[in-house]
């Protein structure tokens, strides 16, 4: 009795348009229930839009795309039903196919596979064609997925499959059951401009040999995709992966394929090395990937004075900012190098600090009087002195 009722509330129920499309308000999973019923009774494909108060779903309504007869008569075949993003079964629905703009109109068929989705302001022929290609794939997904089950999708039906595929996975599911496909092809026929743009979006994991094609292409070929694109694809899940598995040589293959070819300049691409390696680092605990970072980057052709400086910086950055042993170990190289460009007061007091940091108390007086040594100023004395005072207290 009680769905009975849900099913009439919802058919003579709060309408957001008042003429002509009736979008019907669910807001709790009962509700929803009984479109997804009705659609299933009816055999109609759900037609959803998320929205929020004032966004530019209501420019629509006021625009009369709603109330246009060539739409009203398209979607006659449909139920439109409307979310309120802040509903439990608006945030229910961005939980389970994503959101990134609103309003948000999802075309959704009675096995609840969302089939198309489209974001933002729409005008009216916009959404009737939309809703012909959502037609059109839905009609076409039960000999899709019959195909995929029996290993028999041509490449183009890949494509559809792929297309539907990715409404309701995630990025991740997504990209193994891509390289499922692109397994079956030869290079050519990656290459090939039907293919190429999915290449470019799923062709990049550093464990297969897909970015590597994707970096050689030829400039024409280069023209086809968005190039800049797959490069902070590939950089963002590579990295990820390698700081989810504290994996050094994947971090080691991100620096030499991706970043070392990215569309960058010189500078840009050691900018990008030392701050992925700062990021692995601080994420990992793995600061050999900090040092190795810093090292690499003083370079002969750099004065000793800049060397020094970097050194500096970075041993003063990692002390700082974390104080496990890894991390101190790491500034304790970087302090040590930095002096040995550049013999100064402030490095061999940073690296004193370090030591005595790492509780290696009598190696830290020992630089300390060092330190004393390297002082120019009554300032720096009292410094370097107030340094062994404190190691000398904190010695058994």
């Amino acid at each position: 009795m009680k769905n009975i009722l849900l099913l009439a509330s919802l058919i003579t129920g709060f309408c957001l348009q008042a003429q002509n499309l009736r979008f019907y308000e669910v807001s709790n999973f009962e509700q929803y229930q009984s479109a997804l019923n009705l659609g299933v009774k009816e055999n109609k494909m759900l037609f959803f839009v998320l929205y929020k108060n004032g966004d530019a779903f209501y420019t629509m309504q006021s625009d009369g795309v709603f109330s246009d007869p060539q739409l009203v008569a398209q979607f006659k075949n449909t139920i439109p039903v409307a979310l309120n993003v802040t509903s439990d079964m608006g945030s229910k629905l961005i939980e389970t196919f994503g959101n990134d703009a609103l309003p948000t109109f999802y075309f959704i068929n009675t096995q609840e596979v969302l089939i198309k989705k489209v974001s933002g302001q729409q005008n009216t022929q916009a959404l009737i064609d939309a809703l012909a290609n959502a037609q059109q794939l839905n009609s076409a997904y039960p000999s899709l997925l019959a195909k995929f089950q029996n290993h028999e999708l041509s490449n183009s039906e890949w494509m559809l499959f792929l297309q539907i595929y990715e409404l309701n996975f995630s990025f991740d599911e997504s990209l193994k059951m891509a390289q499922s496909f692109f397994a079956e092809l030869d290079k050519t026929e990656l290459l090939s401009e039907a293919i190429l743009p999915l290449l470019a979006r799923y062709g990049i994991n550093l464990e297969t040999p897909y970015p590597q094609m994707l970096i050689n292409l030829n400039a024409a070929q280069r023209q086809t995709i968005d190039y800049e694109a797959f490069f902070a694809s590939a950089y963002d899940f590579n990295f990820d992966k390698a700081i989810a598995n504290t994996d050094t040589s994947l971090l080691a293959k991100l620096n030499e394929v991706i970043i070392n070819k990215a569309p960058l300049s010189s500078t840009e691409k050691a900018e990008l090395t030392l701050e992925t390696a700062k990021l692995f680092a601080a994420e990992t605990d793995y600061f050999k990937a900090w040092q190795k970072a810093v090292l690499n980057s003083c370079t002969p052709s750099q004065t000793a004075d800049k060397n020094a400086t970097v050194c500096y910086d970075e041993a003063y950055a990692i002390t700082d900012n974390y104080n496990s042993k890894a991390a101190l170990q790491a500034a304790l190289v970087l302090a040590q190098k930095s002096g040995g460009y550049k013999s100064s007061f402030n490095a061999k007091m940073l690296e004193t600090y370090v030591l005595y940091l790492l509780k290696n108390y009598p190696e830290a007086q020992r630089q300390s009087e060092q330190a004393r040594s390297l002082a120019s100023s009554k300032d720096e004395t009292e410094k370097a002195n107030s340094l062994a005072r404190m190691i000398l207290k904190a010695q058994p």
